[in-house]
């Protein structure tokens, strides 16, 4: 299944990138898309793409990761950017953001909806005008684990909706983190980082 949606969001979204180019911008090589990542991941994602759409013809671009944002912002300026392209979260917004740099994916909506694609999976595309710019291809779900006893002990219920409670977002968890270390007298943390103690 998630092979089948990858291949039906490559094809939606390679269909209006073939056709608009990075907002008109794109090189032009005939009939050739080309994409530049700075994972490997998607050209994996892209041969199922390909074995669908044998006629038409793809070039992959590997730019390392140290470089890839201002090789990327330079490619733009200079009109040579490629037809698709991976975008971090780190430097997402400074491209979505930038005016007839993406190209509009509205059209892709109902096709999104229909794969039932995750809400934040296209919020991080958007921009501030609520146009869809970029979709993420990946979500990464999380999950949260715990010592029941200690639940019990610490948040009065081990009850799994009533511990989700003290965890909805992360003002609820630091929240949470406080009052675990202070009634444990700090025997007991929710987590330890190398970030930091919570």
């Amino acid at each position: 299944m998630k092979k089948k949606w990858i291949a039906l969001l490559l094809a939606a979204v390679m269909g209006t990138l073939s056709l608009s180019g990075c907002a008109g911008q794109g090189k032009e090589e005939g009939d050739v898309i080309e994409v530049w990542s700075f994972t490997n991941e998607l050209e994996q994602m892209l041969d199922l793409y390909k074995a669908t759409h044998p006629d038409v013809k793809v070039k992959f671009t590997l730019v390392p990761t140290d470089v890839y944002a201002s090789k990327l912002k330079n490619a733009i300026q200079s009109g040579n950017a490629p037809n698709v392209f991976a975008i971090e979260e780190a430097f997402v917004r400074s491209f979505v953001e930038e005016p007839g740099v993406m190209a509009d994916l509205e059209d892709l909506k109902p096709d999104l909806e229909e794969m039932e694609i995750l809400d934040y999976t296209l919020d991080v595309g958007t921009d501030f005008d609520g146009n869809l710019r970029a979709v993420s291809w990946q979500a990464a779900p999380g999950a949260m684990f715990y010592r029941r006893s200690l639940a019990k002990e610490y948040l009065g219920t081990d009850d799994p909706q009533k511990v989700q409670e003290y965890f909805q977002d992360m003002d609820k968890f630091m929240e949470t983190a406080e009052i675990i270390k202070e009634k444990s007298q700090g025997n007991f943390l929710l987590f330890l980082s190398g970030m930091g103690t919570f």
